[in-house]
């Protein structure tokens, strides 16, 4: 819907008369006719200023979506985001729901930057001039750059619609008969454009539920009541009537005052008694829903009702808000064996208000079409068939693109899987339609199992078959833990020939026995327990340090890993060339691993083989090297001994005999030979040595 711009009734009317010629007062009927234009004026005003709020209020709600929603996307509570920004929290809830327009550009730019948003896109949505466009604007150049461009399109679709449309000349017979119908007209043609652009919506209930179900089996359907644009609804009491549609009296059960709030599925048996089955509801009220007082008003099937006294109490619209506001009733109803089986049925769901005029006290009352119940079938035990199934309506919480607007929770009917899909999440059909139903069926004859593998858990049939979620959902499973022998737990879909097992991760719960992971499409699905028997390999052997000396110690580590999915006990051997080292036992689990550490040492010099199961290695034991050689210190020559000089002892003198006396013989002093060559070699050894010394000492100083 485009804005409408102001029109000046008086310069209409003296355009027309200028065109007209009529310069002079007509002679009769002037002042009825001047009546009957300030009549007009003041209607086509008054239907322009509620276009002009009307038009406004809804730019502010776009402005207001759009913003909730990036503040969604980017996990921010409306209290976060207004100390981010620095705004008053209250002022942002009131531009979120429409109730103010936008903020300033800074604020704009503020919000942006901390929702990681598009701040051109924000500014356009609050029509707002970006400052630095506008400063672009302020150029001369720049505008007659613009005016150029959008007269030649102008120029361009105005010959277009000249070639396709030529008006022909009129002679209007009375000259001023244009400046009556021509308001007329227009009073028309805004009014018709006001009613076809927004149409009211009012209240509104919505029951869906399938086409047939089976008695004595669960049989679910939804209430949807929903109200639009602010009207105000003092609902005081829901009640459901389900019956069948040629004897209503006779079979009928009635779940009077269902709860309007929030509300998890709780029993709430027909007021008949077990004679007419058992029920359970759970009722989903939007943010917007709310008990409240005041003057109320709202539109039923095209009447509209206001309530007194005034004000009026009752669950509804909360006040001030803008927008749409439900609550969606979940039922699951178990009908009697032992009623007709293949007869029409139907279900009546019956508001009543605070008392309402016209029509006092009438209560709303909405039928659905008629749905058959059969008898329960013998299972044949072939082809898959479901033993029990559940469904859970979602076309209350899903947009027209198959964004889920609110979390939904839907199980099965024996309680044993749980699928949490959160506010955001696309869920369309494999034709690309969005969600309206989740249904859970429990399969009585699933596909064969692979070799190895322990189900522990009962195959569920997801639909509507082929559902996708690109963002994905949480699917959980209730398993048997008697059923565990100590095997890997897993969930798996079957595509049609085979059991896939999903990536996970898996979140396994051992006290309440569930596991959990994300899931992208709807298929069939189970929780699985892999039991192949252990099997043990050795890797990422490790040699610390690769080469040693003889005695060293060396710690050797290898990595074992259990390929099987049962545990078991492997007993881990360490071999130097072929011999055993040493031995350890160890217990690992399924799909685990562990490392094992020896420690070693060899005195022999060589290249061995170091092997622990599968891994081997080399691991170097040096030769002892040989000690450093060390110097020997210079001989210092021993200083010569001074030889004795010889004595040379004279033999005694043999005595003649007598007679002769000769004369007592003359004995000469001993001779004393000196050893000069020798004497000279002991000085020459001395000075050398003295020079050597002095050499060695100022040379090591340098």
């Amino acid at each position: 819907m485009t804005k409408i711009e102001y029109i000046s009734f008086n310069g209409l009317i003296s355009t027309s008369r200028l065109h007209t010629g009529l310069s002079k007062r007509p002679k009769y009927g002037q002042k009825g006719l001047d009546f009957l234009l300030n009549i007009l004026y003041n209607v086509f005003v008054t239907i322009q200023v509620v276009a002009s709020w009307r038009f406004e209020m809804q730019e502010n709600q776009k402005f207001g979506a759009k913003l909730r929603e990036l503040r969604k996307e980017a996990g921010l509570t409306l209290r976060e985001l207004a100390e981010k920004v620095n705004v008053n929290f209250t002022y942002l809830s009131k531009i979120e729901n429409g109730a103010l327009p936008p903020p300033s550009e800074k604020v704009i730019r503020q919000l942006a930057e901390t929702l990681n948003a598009d701040k051109d896109e924000l500014l356009a949505l609050a029509g707002i001039v970006p400052s630095d466009i506008a400063e672009i604007l302020k150029d001369p150049k720049a505008i007659e750059r613009l005016r150029a461009e959008r007269a030649k399109k102008e120029k361009k679709v105005a010959a277009v619609s000249k070639a396709a449309m030529s008006m022909p000349k009129v002679s209007i017979p009375l000259k001023g008969l244009y400046r009556l119908v021509l308001p007329i007209f227009l009073v028309i043609a805004v009014a018709a454009s006001l009613w076809y652009a927004s149409p009211t919506k009012a209240l509104e209930v919505n029951i869906d539920r399938p086409a047939s179900g089976t008695l004595g089996s669960t049989y679910t359907f939804s209430v949807n009541v929903s109200i639009e644009d602010n009207e105000l609804l003092p609902l005081q009491r829901v009640d459901i009537i389900i019956s069948k549609t040629s004897d209503p009296t006779s079979y009928k059960a009635t779940l009077y005052d269902l709860p309007k709030a929030d509300s998890s599925a709780s029993t709430h048996n027909p007021s008949e008694g077990t004679g007419s089955g058992t029920a359970t509801v759970a009722a989903d009220a939007d943010a917007n829903w709310d008990y409240w007082h005041g003057t109320g008003n709202v539109t039923w099937e095209g009447t509209g009702y206001s309530f007194s006294p005034s004000p009026s109490f009752g669950y509804g619209y909360t006040s001030g808000a803008v927008g749409t506001t439900t609550i969606t009733y979940t039922i699951n109803w178990t009908p009697p064996s032992g009623w007709p089986a293949a007869s029409d049925y139907k279900i009546e769901a019956k508001l009543t208000t605070s008392t309402q005029s016209p029509s006092g006290g009438t209560t709303f009352t909405k039928t659905s079409d008629v749905f058959t119940l059969s008898s329960a079938a013998t299972p044949t035990g072939g082809g898959g068939a479901a033993s029990s199934s559940k469904t859970t309506y979602v076309y209350a919480k899903v947009d027209s693109q198959g964004e889920f607007t609110a979390d939904v929770t839907a199980e099965s009917a024996d309680g044993n899987v749980e699928l949490f899909i959160e506010e955001g999440v696309i869920g369309k059909t494999k034709t690309g339609r969005p969600l309206t139903r989740i249904d859970i069926d429990k399969m009585t004859s699933p596909p064969a199992l692979p070799e190895n593998t322990n189900r522990v858990a009962l195959t569920y049939d997801l639909g509507p078959d082929g559902a996708q979620f690109p963002d994905g959902i949480t699917l959980t499973l209730t398993y048997d833990s008697s059923d565990i022998e100590g095997g890997t737990l897993v969930i798996a879909y079957h595509d049609g020939t085979d059991w896939v097992d999903l990536e996970g991760p898996f979140t396994i719960d051992e006290d309440n026995h569930t596991i959990s992971t994300t899931i992208y499409h709807f298929t069939l699905f189970a929780a699985l327990e892999h039991v192949s028997p252990a099997a043990f390999t050795a890797s990422d052997l490790t040699i610390s340090p690769a080469e040693v000396e003889p005695g060293e110690e060396v710690i050797i580590s290898a990595t074992i890993s259990n390929t099987g999915d049962l545990s078991g006990t492997y007993d881990v051997t360490l071999d130097i060339d072929g011999a055993v080292v040493a031995t350890e036992a160890v217990t690992i689990a399924g799909l685990d691993s562990q490392v094992v550490t020896f420690t070693t040492t060899l005195n022999v010099a060589g290249t061995y083989t170091v092997s622990v199961g599968e891994a081997s290695g080399t691991l170097t034991v040096k030769a002892p090297e040989a000690p450093p050689a060390i110097p020997e210190e210079p001989v210092v020559p021993e200083e010569p001994v001074t030889p004795e000089a010889p004595t040379v002892t004279p033999e005694e003198p043999v005595v003649p005999e007598e007679p002769v006396t000769p004369e007592e013989p003359v004995i000469p002093p001993p001779v004393t030979t000196t050893n000069w060559w020798l004497i000279g070699g002991i000085i020459a050894a001395v000075i050398i040595i003295v020079i050597v010394v002095w050499l060695v000492v100022f040379r090591r100083r340098d």
